[in-house]
């Protein structure tokens, strides 16, 4: 794709400075973290499946609709929810800090268990 001068400017600066590269590379390891967090509260769960990606997000997917309807009821107010349920019904979670991984525990803990 082609890109317009200042991403490409951005991104040659961000390169070229280590502080900002170390700041990233941190942060991009404190949301991995937080979605570790989540996913291995849930992983032996046996009504879902969590599925981890490498980036910032996980699924879970569901065995039954109901459930899944009363766990986006429980999260849907949470920034990064998204439910699909025309084929296989699941929820994409994009995680972000502590607080909201921990946010989501309790409210899945509680509807799960």
């Amino acid at each position: 794709h082609s890109v317009s001068s200042y991403p490409e400017n951005f991104f040659v600066t961000l390169l070229n400075d280590k502080k900002i590269l170390t700041a990233f590379a941190e942060t991009r390891e404190y949301i991995k973290r937080n979605r570790d967090l989540i996913y291995e509260t849930f992983k032996n769960y046996k009504q879902i499946k969590v599925i981890k990606s490498n980036a910032n997000f996980l699924t879970i997917i569901f065995n039954d609709k109901k459930q899944m309807q009363l766990v986006y009821e429980a999260i849907k107010d949470l920034a990064g929810i998204q439910k699909f349920d025309e084929i296989v019904p699941f929820i994409k979670i994009w995680v972000n800090n502590e607080i909201f991984s921990k946010t989501v525990i309790k409210r899945l803990e509680e509807i799960l268990k």
